[in-house]
């Protein structure tokens, strides 16, 4: 059951998504007539109001063989799908309500072959002499010129009969139509890194600006913000460019600017690399060129998504404000888990950008605008009443499933989100703007108050590959290795020298598609000539000696600059056996001289010492020139040595007579105790008696 109502859901819009397919422009009745050419009509009809026609006879018809002609205008049953528009288009009208014959003498005709045919309507009653348009819709009329009874040329129209201003709803249900347009000139650069501004690009931006002042409705334009700068005030700027801009400028008054990067460069790309900071510096600086350029502010809200986008992408995207994406048809078809010709093209669907985040994305109408160009008897006034009679009837579809059209929108778009052909854009766009049930507004508006499609009562979400062929890996790193080099090298530089921020200039550049990969090898290259052109400026000594006969001391250290301006380098020595309280010191060094550098030396033991001499960049270390070795004899330590050995001499010494003294000590207590033994008074056993007399041994 389940899968059931999803079916019957997406067969419920099956023919909004078919109108896809390209509409057919040619009104065709009898492919072996040639047809009448409309060159005015009444399109919008009030009720019982006058319908006015004038057509233009085709050039085979000769007017003297017209004079008893008739023309007679037919209505036929209301449609209400976009594929029955094409029905009608190819011949196949549906039934006929009511016809109206006028007779020569009521046709206003011109020496160049125009007839004027004014027809009266009517809905609520039934008059001979009028046309009849029974209830609000969209009416397929025919319009056929007989000559004696027989046709000889005709042509197939549309009528949007307004419903009675003084009914009970004498409003319509507007449904939101946006107009998108991408430049998509292929920028490309100088070596030197500046956009080229040629013939090319400067037409095209002219057709862009004719487009803009050729429209009546709104359109959301994305343009390149480097190429309108240069063309602007960059060096390449001229009269016309300048002109041009001004154009363009004046245009963008009554239109929408969307934000764009300041060279091209793929979000996929740089996302894939984690470079997600290089894509919102770009789109800041594009901010400011076209600041700079011209008066419209630029918006983020809606993105031309023109070219393959990843997930990463997407996401990149939607953090730095991102609320629409607008696919073309091709590149949607194309995604993942898409409903392909059920997509209803009047509703949102979602993007899925990863971790359960989505974004809004409108896929664009190309039928529209890829189909306004006039060709043969097909004129623009008849291309602008095909075109607002397809939406009429997308509305129709609408509100023939149930839903409010005021929660649905179009964006119509070249098929390539690119610049719409200028022919037939005047007069298709006056007429949207003045036909009621379509309201011809901004991007930001479809996005805001349109619904996202459902099915079986969930949202439709579409999925994004996880890469797209844009690799910028080797590029990246590139641009990495340059801006680590560039940075040292310009720590050399005096304040003020231009060269620093050429080299950022044109690093920066290296992402962008607008630069081609031989470009990029020579650009890095030449980089790198001139890091080691500044570098190598600077001359170290070749190995050398010195000898140190103090506890510290000082190493003088030549070093020679052969450049025009000064330059700073960092000198360091190092040493196993060899401190130096100041570190490596950093020391500018004068133009075309030598100068003398002295290293604080203090060292820790004597003898020949071996030690290195190091030039560097004051940034980043960058090694200038080969490693320098140096030999160092150190006599430093002699005096405190023997200074040592006294004063080891001199305890030895203390020890030594303090020994002597004491042993000395020992010898006469030791005699004196043996001589107190041996003394007369003492007994036989050396002892005194208690007598107090001593008892002698035998004799």
């Amino acid at each position: 059951m389940r899968m059931n109502r999803r079916m019957a859901a997406l067969a419920a819009v099956a023919i909004v998504g078919a109108s896809a397919m390209p509409f057919l422009i040619a009104p065709l009745v009898h492919a072996d007539l040639p047809h009448l050419a409309i060159v005015e009509q009444d399109f919008n009809l009030v009720p019982d109001e006058m319908l006015h026609l004038t057509v233009e006879l085709p050039p085979s018809l000769d007017p003297a063989d017209l004079a008893n002609a008739t023309v007679t205008v037919s209505s036929h049953t209301a449609i209400a799908t976009r594929l029955e528009v094409d029905d009608v288009l190819a011949g196949e009208l549906p039934r006929q309500i009511d016809r109206v014959v006028v007779t020569a003498e009521q046709v206003l005709r011109s020496t160049d072959g125009r007839w004027q045919v004014q027809v009266p309507t009517e809905s609520t009653t039934r008059l001979r002499e009028s046309l009849r348009f029974p209830q609000p819709g969209l009416y397929p009329l025919k319009v056929r010129v007989d000559v004696d009874g027989e046709a000889v040329t005709d042509v197939i129209t549309f009528v949007h009969q307004l419903p009675d201003p003084d009914g009970d709803d004498p409003e319509l249900e507007t449904m939101r139509i946006a107009m998108v347009a991408g430049l998509h000139t292929e920028i490309a650069v100088h070596d030197d890194g500046s956009v080229v501004v040629d013939d090319h690009s400067i037409t095209d931006v002219d057709r862009l600006a004719e487009a803009l002042e050729a429209s009546a409705v709104p359109i959301a334009v994305s343009v390149p913000p480097a190429l309108l700068d240069a063309m602007a005030s960059g060096t390449q700027a001229t009269d016309v460019s300048e002109a041009v801009i001004a154009r363009l400028d004046s245009a963008l008054e009554t239109h929408d600017l969307l934000a764009s990067t300041s060279l091209p460069l793929d979000p996929s790309a740089v996302a894939a690399v984690g470079r997600a900071d290089v894509y919102t510096e770009w789109l800041r600086e594009g901010d400011d060129m076209l600041a700079g350029t011209v008066s419209a502010a630029p918006s983020r809200t809606a993105v031309l998504a023109a070219s393959p986008l990843s997930r990463a992408g997407g996401a990149l995207l939607r953090d730095l404000g991102a609320r629409l994406l607008v696919f073309p048809r091709s590149l949607y078809d194309e995604l993942p888990q898409t409903l392909g010709g059920y997509t209803d093209l009047t509703q949102l669907v979602q993007v899925d950008v990863g971790d359960g985040v989505t974004i809004d994305a409108s896929v664009a109408d190309h039928t529209v605008l890829s189909r306004l160009s006039p060709s043969g008897s097909v004129t623009a006034t008849a291309t602008a009443v095909i075109a607002v009679s397809n939406l009429l009837a997308a509305r129709q579809e609408v509100i023939d499933r149930g839903d409010d059209p005021r929660r649905h929108g179009l964006t119509l778009a070249a098929p390539d989100l690119g610049v719409p052909s200028i022919d037939g854009l005047v007069e298709f766009t006056e007429l949207l703007a003045v036909t009621p049930g379509l309201d011809a507004t901004t991007i930001d508006q479809v996005a805001v108050r349109t619904s996202v499609q459902l099915v079986d009562g969930s949202p439709v979400v579409v999925q994004l590959p996880d890469s797209v062929t844009a690799d910028l890996t080797d590029r990246v790193a590139t641009v990495a290795q340059l801006t680590s080099s560039g940075v040292a090298t310009a720590s050399m530089l005096p304040s003020g020298d231009p060269r620093p921020g050429e080299w950022d200039r044109l690093t920066s550049i290296l992402p962008s598609s607008a630069v081609t990969d031989q470009q990029v090898a020579d650009i890095a290259r030449s980089l790198d000539e001139q890091f080691i052109a500044v570098r190598s400026a600077v001359e170290s000594p070749a190995g050398f000696g010195f000898t140190l006969t103090g506890r510290t001391g000082t190493i003088p250290v030549s070093l020679y600059n052969s450049a025009d301006v000064a330059l700073m380098v960092t000198v360091q020595i190092t040493s196993p056996k060899l401190t130096f309280p100041d570190g490596p010191v950093t020391v500018e060094l004068a133009p075309k001289a030598f100068t003398e550098v002295r290293i604080a030396i203090q060292a820790r033991s004597n003898g020949r010492i071996p030690a290195t001499l190091l030039v560097t960049t004051p940034q980043g270390d960058v090694a200038i020139g080969p490693v320098v070795p140096i030999s160092a004899r150190v006599f430093a330590l002699s005096g405190l040595g023997n200074l040592v050995t006294g004063a080891a001499l001199l305890v030895l010494l203390t020890w030594w007579g303090r020994h002597l003294r004491r042993t000395q000590r020992q010898r006469r207590e030791d005699e004196l105790a043996s001589s107190v033994a041996r003394h007369p008074v003492r007994g036989d056993d050396g002892m005194t008696t208690d007598s107090g007399t001593t008892t002698l041994p035998p004799s």
